[in-house]
């Protein structure tokens, strides 16, 4: 079966980061435009995405433009009402940066280097 999906849009806020003990992973929001207008304003869909062990995504912030490809992966869970709820995500397997801001960085001399320990 196939499963795959390609999107580009713009963050909405910046990446959220959470870590177990063997991954990292990301959340973010990616608002798509669908080109269709309503009166004066564009109508934008928003998609929960989600990476595991993708650094990419670090390099990206509100409102950077990226394009992403990934599976669509849906949650089935029930509410504290009993009934049955879905959430759907993007798995993200791959980044493409299209528009991302460029963030400053410390000169290297201002880098302090690790000292190694001695065990």
């Amino acid at each position: 079966m196939l499963n795959v999906v390609v999107l580009e849009g713009r963050l909405v806020d910046d990446p959220v980061e959470r870590t177990s003990a063997e991954n990292s992973y990301h959340g973010f929001t990616l608002a798509h435009d669908t080109g269709v207008k309503d009166g004066e304003n564009t109508i934008a869909e928003f998609f929960d995405c989600d990476t595991i062990n993708n650094k990419a995504i670090t390099f990206c912030h509100k409102g950077d433009r990226i394009a992403i490809t990934g599976v669509l992966k849906n949650k089935v869970f029930t509410r504290k009402d009993g009934t049955k709820g879905h959430q759907y995500k993007i798995l993200v397997n791959k980044i493409d940066f299209i528009d991302v801001k460029k963030v400053e960085s410390k000169p290297l001399e201002e880098i302090k280097p690790v000292e190694e320990t001695g065990k």
